[in-house]
């Protein structure tokens, strides 16, 4: 999720325990799943920092200056559904559930297609090691036989990767669609709230 795919400001927060990327995590409070890896902002539009959480489980971020941490520091001390945000120094909670359902269900394409991309990801590992085992090989050898022959199945396992490596740009490029759909809708929101002046304090 750059390369990364998701946009401006944006932590999500997933399941207690078991729902969403990164679930599973044995315990209660708020869980943190976000690497600095995940931090980035699409070249257009609002880069207001905000956390969105779902049922308490972080998953995805993408601003890293000081604002979007502490925001995250937030996430982690409190569990529940909503979405808290910074606006000119000030922070604020919405948690209406009817706005939380709607998140919630544009979240689970993103969700879905993280999981291909981890199944894919891991049917990338064993043909990236047969490569530098080939490469060993062919590194050892002297043969023009040999060296003909370790070509050729380096080419087939090449081969193979590059398939792969298509379906993961595809589904690539369908989780950049659902998170800029999740993030227009989600600032949308939060613009609406701010013109009323009636988004609550965090």
């Amino acid at each position: 999720m750059r390369v990364e795919k998701w946009v401006g400001g944006v932590v999500l927060v997933f399941g207690v325990l078991t729902l969403g990327v990164g679930s599973g995590v044995a315990q209660s409070q708020v869980s943190t799943t976000t690497t600095s890896s995940t931090c980035s902002v699409y070249s257009e539009g609002t880069h207001r920092p905000l956390v969105v959480v779902v049922r308490s489980e972080v998953v995805e971020t993408e601003e890293c200056h000081q604002a979007a941490l502490d925001l995250q520091g937030y996430a982690k001390q409190h569990e529940g559904s909503y979405v808290v945000f910074s606006e000119n120094g000030t922070r604020y909670r919405l948690d209406k559930p009817e706005l939380m359902a709607e998140i919630e269900a544009l979240s689970k394409p993103m969700q879905e297609l993280a999981a291909q991309q981890s199944v894919l990801a891991k049917q990338q590992q064993p043909l990236a090691a047969e490569q530098r085992e080939l490469s060993e090989k062919m590194k050892a050898t002297h043969s023009p036989d040999e060296i003909g022959r370790i070509g050729k199945e380096m080419g087939q396992v090449g081969q193979e990767q590059g398939e792969i490596g298509k379906q993961q740009g595809a589904i690539g490029k369908q989780q950049g669609n659902a998170g800029r759909a999740l993030h227009d809708r989600i600032q949308a929101l939060i613009d609406a709230c701010l013109r009323d002046h009636s988004c609550p304090v965090a």
